[in-house]
This record gives C-alpha cells, structure tokens and sequence, in this order.
C-alpha cells in the first residue's frame, strides 16, 4: 500500500496471476472495492508483477515476465495508465523508490534507474550481486 497521503485510502496490488495493476478502495475495510486496474493490453507489460511501491502519483510495478520496471500514472485511480518503463537486464523482482530513483531488486543485480522524469527512465548505476537479489530496501 502506498504511504498515507492523498493516495490513502488505496492498496495497490501487484497482480501475478492477472498480469495486472489492481487499485483497491479501503475506505471501507470491510467492504473492500476494485477502484481500477491496468493490465497487460491495456497500454501496459504486466507480465507476472511481483511488486509495487507507490510515490506520490506513479506506482512503480516490476514486470518478472517482461523484465521490465513499469512506470503507472495513478492520479486518476479509475483509469491508472502507463507512463513509462525500463527494461532489465535480468529478472525484475522487487522495487523500492527513494527521492528520483528507483532501486530494483534484478535477480543478480541491482538497477538504479533515475526517475525524474516517469516517461523516460535512463539507468543511473548497477551493483552486481554475489548471489540471488530478491528483497530491496532504502534507508
């Protein structure tokens, strides 16, 4: 879920089996509602999402299928849409953002994609890991 802010009250869920973005309404917790989705077709390359974090009004999906960093306009949580993407070198796992950059978890590796402007990501700089990178965290 995206940090309490003009976002809340939203989940945003990466959806592996439906290839999809899912915004969820929590207004209600106990009625829980799809607001909008963006999925592979629909303008987007959501191959096997495996995580979102959100950042102000982009979501940030990682697409394991597409080997790809999806970049999602979610000001209108109705109608999300592509905004822009990075492809990976390896196997796009995990995503977290801090500041202008996104930080992804890439099996192998970590990409660090300069995000200032969402529609054309450029690679800032790599770290090679010694062994499979799965988790990911800025702090």
């Amino acid at each position: 879920m995206g940090k309490l802010s003009d976002n809340f009250p939203y989940l945003y869920v990466a959806s592996a089996g439906g290839n999809a973005l899912e915004i969820v309404n929590i207004t209600n917790p106990a009625a829980p509602s799809q607001m909008g989705r963006i999925e592979t077709g629909s303008g987007a390359l959501l191959a096997n999402p495996q995580s979102v974090t959100v950042a102000g009004y982009n979501a940030f999906v990682t697409s394991k299928g597409n080997d790809a960093l999806e970049i999602i306009d979610i000001s209108n949580p109705a109608s999300p849409v592509l905004v822009g993407n990075y492809d990976t070198p390896n196997t796009a796992i995990n995503v977290v953002v801090a500041g202008n950059y996104a930080y992804i978890a890439d099996f192998s590796s970590v990409q660090i994609v300069n995000i200032s402007t969402p529609n054309v990501p450029t690679l800032a700089g790599s770290y090679s890991t010694p062994n499979s990178s799965y988790g990911i965290t800025v702090g």
